[in-house]
């Protein structure tokens, strides 16, 4: 997956870039074929798109050779080029959200397998501050308006459909794995080891059941595998899993520290903003994504609303078990979900002092 590297060379190729390669959002955003649109358009008329539920909508049903071709070559761009794109070209004002989301939900089934996003059983994620006046916000921070730090999710590949923007923020930003990585191995190698060995994360109760709440292995954030590294990284679950099982050491929170610098530094950083109808997907091992905090219209007609997919790759990637971290069923990614189960609650929201880098928030 990517550039292959030893553990004394730096990255290179398009998967190390930097913010200063892109001038503008049109240099990684990719324009649907007329033809794949035309596929979706003439799939939405058939009773098997109307009358299914979206889990059991199944791209094999439906003619869509345009649409497939071009999401093998997005998924060839994500899994050994720069690690991620923006698709443009669906005419979301032409269809009403159910609509929309299929048409998500096929788009993203050409690149791989919809994963569960939590306990609750959310396969599409609504990506939207559900926070009533005078709670806090959610420990799962995509059901909130606040700027998130640099995370990956869980599964090969992350997916964002913009249906509605904010009044104002919400940003996505982003960054590259090994840009990170490289920064690093130039500057302070010392934090290394520890970072390839990585760290415990929190499962927040909703992992399955009979597994312990904190992973009993460690989680690579810089990790060596067949050549190449990949990353999964959220800061706030390892601090909980600092707070509820063996604390972190001054070398953990130095090197964590030290990660999030150069990941929120202006030289990796890429900002941009997704319009209604355009689609972010991203390689989750070698892209971190972010948001900056938003604020929405008053008329909830008007909120913000992103549609968020966790995709596991089809063909299967080769990825180490030990990037999972809630050791799901045949190795799945996401979170599977369990009966009763529910999002990661209140007691799961973390902030660290405030002499302390922020951390990313769950999403």
């Amino acid at each position: 997956m990517s550039q292959a590297v030893s553990k004394s060379q730096s990255i290179s190729g398009a998967s190390a870039w930097r913010a200063d390669d892109f001038k503008n959002m049109s240099d990684f955003t990719l324009q649907l074929p007329a033809e794949a649109v035309r596929e979706l358009e003439v799939a939405s008329q058939t009773e098997a798109f109307q009358n299914a539920e979206l889990r059991s909508l199944n791209a094999a049903e439906f003619k869509l050779d345009a649409l497939r071709a071009t999401m093998a070559s997005i998924q060839d761009t994500l899994k050994t080029g720069r690690g991620f794109v923006v698709v443009d070209g669906i005419p979301e004002d032409k269809y009403s959200l159910p609509v929309l989301e299929k048409f998500y939900w096929l788009i993203g089934s050409c690149l791989g397998t919809p994963v569960c996003q939590s306990a609750a059983g959310d396969v599409l994620g609504y990506v939207q501050d559900e926070t009533k006046p005078g709670e806090k916000p959610a420990a799962r921070s995509y059901k909130a308006r606040g700027a998130l730090n640099m995370h990956t999710d869980a599964g090969d590949m992350m997916g964002l459909m913009c249906i509605r923007q904010a009044k104002a923020g919400g940003e996505s930003v982003i960054c590259s794995v090994h840009s990170i990585y490289n920064d690093i191995l130039e500057k302070a190698p010392h934090v290394l080891p520890t970072l390839q060995r990585g760290f415990h994360y929190h499962r927040r109760g909703e992992q399955k059941e009979g597994l312990p709440i904190i992973t009993p292995y460690f989680i690579p954030a810089l990790g060596d595998f067949e050549g190449t590294v990949l990353s999964h990284y959220v800061r706030t679950t390892i601090e909980l899993a600092g707070r509820d099982g063996q604390a972190l050491t001054e070398l953990e929170r130095e090197a964590l520290d030290t990660f999030d610098s150069f990941a929120g530094s202006d030289e990796n950083v890429l900002e941009f903003k997704l319009s209604p109808g355009q689609i972010f997907f991203a390689n989750n091992y070698t892209t971190l994504h972010a948001r900056s905090e938003f604020e929405d219209d008053d008329d909830a007609s008007k909120k913000r609303l992103l549609l968020r997919l966790w995709l596991d790759a089809i063909p299967e990637w080769n990825v180490p078990r030990e990037y999972l971290v809630y050791e799901n069923d045949k190795g799945r990614g996401g979170i599977d979900p369990k009966a009763g189960g529910q999002r990661a609650p209140d007691q799961y929201i973390f902030t660290l002092a405030p002499d302390r880098k922020a951390p990313a928030r769950t999403a």
